[in-house]
This record gives structure tokens, sequence and C-alpha cells, in this order.
């Protein structure tokens, strides 16, 4: 039998607003990065920066506007050149 590898997620979150609180990426992040052998959290570790610390316009353009849906105000922004962590929706 061939190796095989599947990246699967699982959860489903009916509440908006816990769906998108940084508090609960912290939490799951704790909960399931935090433990992992040394080598493991140092790959998640350049994910997150690549993906969400580091994150610069264009982080994106590798994935199909159809797949991504219409742009959020705040990915907007970020393509923009202003992805600060205050960005405020109210």
């Amino acid at each position: 039998m061939a190796a095989f590898n599947m990246l699967v997620n699982y959860w489903w979150i009916p509440d908006v607003a816990s769906r998108t609180s940084p508090a609960t990426a912290l939490l799951h992040a704790m909960l399931t990065v935090r433990d992992l052998p040394a080598r493991h959290r140092a790959g998640w570790k350049a994910l997150f920066d690549h993906y969400v610390f580091d994150a610069g316009p264009g982080v994106y353009d590798h994935i199909s506007r159809r797949v991504l849906g219409a742009p959020s105000r705040r990915w907007t922004m970020c393509r923009r050149g202003d992805c600060s962590p205050t960005f405020s929706t109210v």
C-alpha cells in the first residue's frame, strides 16, 4: 500500500463571533500544537508566521478567487497594505 496523507478540518461552529475570535484560535493552538515535538512545533510556527503574523499583500494570490469567494472588508484592507491587528469591523 502506498503512503497516504490527508488534512481534514472536522469542526463546525455555527456562531460567527466565536468562529472569528483570536482567543478561540489561541485556545486551539494551545490544545493541539503546544505539546507536539519541537520539530513539529517549528513547522507549525513557520506556517503561522507565514499565513498569520507575517502575511503581507499577495499571500493568498495563489488561491483562485472562485475558491476564496467574495473578498471581505479585511481582505480588501490587507490587499492595500493595511493588515493592522487593530482592524475593526464596527
